[in-house]
């Protein structure tokens, strides 16, 4: 059984957007700002691919859409963070991939995985809505 509804798992991502858009606002260090921004982006999506991988009713395009954000972007933006503390973002790269392209295409590989799980919440409410027969 799963500990989130896809929807509380959706509502999760739309909010911590607004709390990192506060969080850059708020925290005037950059570096410190990322840190805590990349945490929620490697820690929701990993717990959410955690719950639907150990789920008995669970979706592959859930699975996909949080693993291509997760892998792709999240992990390797924040290792880069990490790893590079100090230096500019923007001169760094991954696997040859500059640091600013992959951060451009993580937003729309976040709005993937959101619809991903949006559409499985859907899923979710319309078989609830069925009638038993």
């Amino acid at each position: 059984m799963k500990k989130f509804s896809y929807f509380q798992k959706s509502l999760v991502l739309l909010f911590w957007v607004l709390i990192v858009t506060a969080v850059f606002r708020i925290i005037e260090d950059r570096q410190i700002a990322a840190l805590i921004a990349g945490s929620g982006f490697v820690l929701w999506p990993g717990l959410f691919l955690w719950d639907e991988i150990r789920s008995l009713n669970r979706y592959q395009f859930v699975i996909g859409g949080v693993l291509q954000f997760w892998v792709l972007f999240a992990v390797p933006i924040f290792l880069l963070r990490i790893l590079n503390w100090g230096a500019e973002f923007n001169s760094l790269s991954f696997a040859g991939v500059p640091a600013g392209f992959l951060h451009r295409y993580a937003n729309g590989s976040y709005l993937l995985m959101l619809l991903a799980l949006s559409i499985a919440a859907w899923i979710e409410r319309n078989k609830k809505r069925q009638p038993k027969g």
